[in-house]
């Protein structure tokens, strides 16, 4: 097999696709990470201040009081009259 025969087969179109595709996954697995997210309302941008506080990989459970609070109401209000609804909240012991 000559010389051009052997550059011949190595440049079919499947070989340029594999290679193409190997090179873009390169591209983007090495290409900088950003947050590309866009602007945060205060409200999120506390929530993450405080998850950051607490330390990253630390189960944190965070509750809007105000927020529960108008949700409660909100479903208090739209129950017909006399139906009544139980909030319940359940918790497990924890290692602390």
């Amino acid at each position: 097999m000559s010389k051009s025969e052997k550059i011949k087969a190595l440049l079919t179109r499947r070989n340029l696709l594999i290679g193409a595709a190997g090179t873009a996954g390169a591209v983007v697995l090495t290409a900088p990470k950003s947050d590309m997210s866009g602007p945060r309302g205060e409200y999120y941008l506390n929530l993450q201040n405080a998850l950051k506080t607490d330390g990253v990989g630390t189960p944190t459970l965070i509750i809007d009081v105000d927020r529960l609070n108008y949700n409660i109401d909100t479903l208090m209000s739209s129950l017909p009259e006399g139906m009544a609804y139980r909030i319940v909240a359940k918790s497990l012991p924890s290692q602390g």
